[in-house]
């Protein structure tokens, strides 16, 4: 006898960076400035930075206006505004026309007259519009 089943899984697996960060922000303070002394001593490409020092280098401070440029350009995205649904633009249906009314209105006619046995020709319905004396 065959059996059949389903089976749902959810699992989820943390990256050894997100095990890292997890463990960092676990850490008490005093623990966590150990821990930093210590990786400035094992990787040479780190330096301490002062925060006296901080401000100086990137230049934060009391910040006028007057230092930034007034000649700043406006993105071109936000000088307009696309947030118009479809149904709000007209859709126009463009179609050709292959003949006129007035001579949809005679092909019509000749076929009619053709079925009917009254017309053995097209030459036959001009003559007879001509006699009719309407053309």
């Amino acid at each position: 006898m065959l059996k059949q089943g389903l089976q749902q899984k959810l699992a989820q697996k943390l990256s050894p960076l997100q095990i890292q960060t997890i463990k960092l922000l676990e850490l008490p303070t005093l623990e966590l400035e150990q821990r930093v002394k210590k990786e400035l001593e094992e990787n040479p490409v780190l330096d301490e930075v002062s925060e006296s020092d901080d401000g100086d280098e990137r230049g934060e401070g009391n910040v006028s206006l007057s230092e930034y440029g007034s000649d700043d350009q406006i993105p071109s995205y936000k000088l307009y505004a696309n947030n118009q649904g479809k149904d709000l633009k007209p859709q126009y249906n463009i179609f050709s026309v292959k003949e006129s009314f007035h001579q949809s209105l005679i092909s019509t006619a000749i076929q009619y007259f053709f079925r009917q046995g009254e017309l053995s020709s097209e030459s036959d319905f001009t003559a007879r519009l001509q006699s009719d004396g309407s053309t």
